[in-house]
């Protein structure tokens, strides 16, 4: 089941090249190799996620990066890639990396994750690039880390703040707790104005919250309530977070979903993918 929303913006070059590197392929099996390091043992594992796909078909892509000639290497999905050989699978769905976004740039990251000497916030960016730009599932992530599928997506979702907010939180040195509570208000400006509250009287968690739940409350009526008067809200940023604060409260909830987003010239393309089955594996 699909839903496509489309919302008028502009992007830059830069936005271009990154789309571009995240495009699905179809290649042929025999040209991806396996990525090292990992445990490639699990052959029950992989035939458990084998026996899925055969019935469902393979619900993510992986990731691989370009080391050659129409030659690649797994960044993200060596299961998936094992599983669809066990089927004899001829070719698979591969998001193909740029050259200068892979492995090379992935450990790093990863790295920096678990030193624990990173900013709250720059932990999220850095979960949200490797989550989106290296296509490496939140899944795989809570494992590297030893943390929940949850803190993750919840770590991720202060990498969508507005960037003056991010700054002011750093710059105040505000609690990972009330960046969290302010993730639930999609107003930017709302947001924004609490934060400065909370910096400048030394708010405690409990009374963000308070302000937060407020503002909620006078968000606008949705149009199904009957003959009650809608404010038009103009700036489309409040409802891609709205719909991105819903997809992450599906995750959470344990529903197999997934969202992807495509900016144009004059547009943003949102997708929302969700399975009509409950979750079979995490892998």
């Amino acid at each position: 089941m699909q839903y496509q929303f489309q919302f008028p913006h502009h992007q830059g070059q830069e936005y271009y090249q990154q789309e571009a590197a995240r495009q699905v392929c179809y290649l042929p099996v025999e040209q991806i190799t396996l990525r090292a390091g990992e445990n490639l043992t699990e052959m029950a594992a992989v035939a458990a996620l084998a026996a899925s796909i055969s019935e469902i078909g393979l619900q993510k892509a992986i990731t691989v990066e370009k080391t050659g000639e129409e030659k690649y290497r797994v960044v993200s999905g060596n299961q998936r890639l094992m599983a669809c050989r066990l089927l004899g699978h001829s070719h698979v769905d591969a998001v193909v990396l740029w050259p200068d976004t892979g492995e090379e740039h992935i450990q790093p990251l990863i790295r920096g994750l678990l030193s624990g000497k990173l900013h709250y916030l720059e932990m999220a960016r850095a979960l949200q690039r490797l989550n989106r730009t290296f296509g490496l599932r939140r899944e795989e992530l809570a494992r590297t880390l030893g943390v929940s599928h949850s803190a993750v997506t919840a770590k991720i979702a202060l990498a969508e703040l507005d960037l003056p907010l991010q700054a002011l939180l750093m710059e105040e040195n505000l609690p990972e707790s009330i960046a969290r509570s302010l993730t639930r208000l999609p107003d930017r400006d709302a947001r924004m104005r609490i934060a400065r509250k909370a910096a400048e009287q030394g708010l405690k968690v409990r009374e963000v919250e308070a302000m937060v739940s407020s503002a909620l409350h006078r968000l606008p009526a949705s149009p199904l309530c009957g003959g009650r008067t809608v404010m038009r809200v103009h700036d489309y940023r409040l409802y891609l977070n709205a719909i991105r604060a819903v997809v992450r409260q599906m995750e959470e909830a344990g529903m197999s979903v997934s969202r992807q987003e495509k900016t144009g010239a004059a547009q943003v393309e949102m997708t929302i993918t969700m399975s009509t089955r409950n979750r079979r594996s995490a892998r």
